[in-house]
């Protein structure tokens, strides 16, 4: 008698379908596919390897650490090197020596201070005083660094300056070591000394005159102090007639010269210091221009006339205020500036624009009349380059 057990698996087979059971043709297709993909499990693995053994190989060596060597102005000014020169330094390595050139030299440090010695540079007697870098070097240093002439200045003025100051710190320490100063001192106080040793040596008579003499001396100091120091006590007010008088005589004695009045006619292209009565024709409209720092500037230009002819005038801000038709004004210092090739008269602050009468003696009187013909100002003017005959 058989007894038939069905398991998990005859189950399943039993219960597919007939569409997945295996066939000839799906199972080649299914090997086909799988062989390549262990092919391709293969080729990764190997690439794992041969990076992995690339990475090993790499961790063996021995890393070589590289930093850059930041040069400033700062090193350069140095005055005390060690032997290994680590203050004329930046990063261990001297001033001017990258990392790359020392390793190719293979040089040690303290040669560098050798050589100096050896071929009769700054070295160890006299670097307090003069530096431990030669002008000249430092200024490769500086050039090779990427510095440019103010700065290689800056630095040699800096290195000046300290030197300076060391050679007189150095003289001070001599003489305190050598006691030069106390013996200067000490002779002075001698030679001061020697005369009062020579009065007591003398006779008791002759010293007694000294003294009294002394004595009197003394005495008429005191009563010229006292003169100088006495101040009248009833009446320490100044007299109003008394400063009149002394402002009399000082201006007597600093006679200022008079001042010269021109006419329109006088007056030339490129000429200064001209003093003018002249008459307001008429004000053209104000025009106000931004300067750089923000402020407003006014410009105005008028017509300015006397008995010989006119002339246009350019009038900034106050001076602006001051012109109004009719009215007689008086230019002082005045400048007679080409402007787009034509004549304007100027007033700037070394001058001075007033109405007339100005109270002074040498002003003339205001012109008789306008003579609107002749127009200045209406002349072209050509800068022309003129050849020098000593040439």
């Amino acid at each position: 008698m058989a007894v038939t057990v069905d398991s998990t698996a005859s189950k399943a087979s039993k219960e597919a379908s007939p569409t997945e059971s295996d066939s000839p043709t799906t199972t080649a297709i299914d090997l086909g596919l799988e062989r390549l993909e262990e092919e391709q499990e293969d080729v990764e693995n190997l690439k794992r390897r041969a990076n992995t053994e690339e990475d090993s190989l790499v961790d063996q060596r021995p890393t070589k650490k590289r930093r850059r060597v930041v040069f400033e102005c700062a090193d350069i000014v140095e005055f005390e090197p060690t032997v290994y020169t680590t203050s004329v330094t930046s990063g261990g390595v001297p001033v001017g020596l990258s990392l790359n050139e020392r390793s190719r030299s293979r040089r040690r440090l303290d040669s560098y201070e050798m050589e100096r010695e050896s071929e009769g540079r700054v070295g160890r007697q006299n670097y307090m005083e003069e530096g431990y870098l030669d002008p000249q070097e430092r200024e490769i240093i500086l050039n090779n660094a990427g510095c440019e002439e103010p700065a290689i200045a800056s630095v040699e003025a800096e290195v000046n300056t300290i030197i300076q100051h060391r050679r007189e710190s150095n003289e001070i320490d001599y003489e305190f070591m050598y006691n030069v100063g106390e013996l200067e001192d000490e002779d002075d106080v001698e030679e001061e000394n020697a005369p009062t040793t020579m009065v007591f040596e003398q006779d008791d008579g002759s010293a007694e005159e000294e003294g009294e003499s002394e004595e009197e001396q003394e005495n008429s100091m005191e009563e010229e102090v006292a003169d100088v120091d006495e101040v009248p006590s009833e009446d320490c007010s100044v007299d109003p007639e008394q400063e009149q008088e002394r402002y009399q005589e000082a201006e007597a004695k600093t006679k200022l010269r008079r001042a010269t009045y021109v006419k329109v006619q006088d007056l030339t292209p490129g000429s200064q210091g001209h003093n003018l009565v002249l008459q307001v024709v008429s004000i053209a409209a104000t025009v106000e221009k931004k300067r750089y720092d923000g402020s407003i500037s006014r410009i105005a230009e008028s017509v300015l006339a006397d008995e010989t002819g006119y002339v246009t005038f350019t009038a900034r801000n106050d001076q602006i205020d001051m012109l109004k038709e009719g009215l007689v004004v008086v230019v002082r210092n005045s400048n007679a500036d080409i402007f787009n090739g034509f004549m304007r008269l100027n007033v700037t602050q070394w001058g001075k624009l007033s109405l007339h009468p100005d109270g002074v003696e040498s002003t003339p009187p205001a012109p008789p009349s306008v003579n609107s013909d002749n127009n200045i100002s209406a002349i072209e003017y050509e800068l022309v380059t003129v050849d020098d005959p000593d040439e």
